[in-house]
C-alpha cells in the first residue's frame, strides 16, 4: 500500500528510450494494531470494523535520511519556508516523521490498483475500506 505523491515525466532513463510515465509513492506498512489479516495480506480492524476496513501506517527505514542529518538542515529549512504550511507548533513533529518516511518512483504499469483510504483521527493510522456493505 502507498499514498501517491505527484506525477513524473522522465527522459532519458537507463530503463530505455523515450519517456517514463512514472509516480512517486510514499510506502505503508500494516498498522502495529492490526492482529489478523485477510487472505490478501491486508491488516484487518479490529472487530466491528473487520468485516470491512484496514489499518495501515507509515512505512519507516531502517535510518535516517541523509537530507535531514545534514548540518544546518533546520536552517535552510527555515530559510526556504519548507514547511510553511505546516502550523510552527507542530512542524518539528512533522518533520520527524519525514526522517524515516520511505518513498519510491514506480512506473504507471506498475500501479494494480487503488483503494479508499482515510486518515484515523483517533491513531493517526490510515484506513482502508475494502468493501461496502
Amino acid at each position: 500500500m502507498a499514498q501517491l505523491i505527484s506525477f513524473l515525466v522522465m527522459d532519458n532513463t537507463p530503463l530505455g528510450s523515450g519517456p517514463k510515465k512514472a509516480v512517486v509513492i510514499r510506502w505503508m506498512s500494516p498498522s502495529s494494531r492490526s492482529r489478523t489479516s485477510d487472505d490478501f495480506g491486508r491488516p484487518l480492524c479490529e472487530y466491528p470494523l473487520s468485516s470491512n476496513h484496514c489499518l495501515w501506517e507509515w512505512s519507516q527505514s531502517q535510518r535516517n535520511r541523509q537530507s535531514f542529518t545534514q548540518r544546518g538542515f533546520l536552517n535552510k529549512v527555515n530559510r526556504q519556508r519548507m514547511w510553511d504550511h505546516v502550523p510552527e507548533m507542530i512542524r518539528g513533529v512533522s518533520i520527524a516523521t519525514e526522517r524515516r518516511a520511505r518513498y519510491d518512483v514506480v512506473e504507471y504499469d506498475n500501479i494494480l490498483n487503488h483503494a479508499n483510504v482515510a486518515v484515523d483521527p483517533s491513531t493517526g493510522h490510515m484506513l482502508q475500506t475494502i468493501q461496502m456493505i
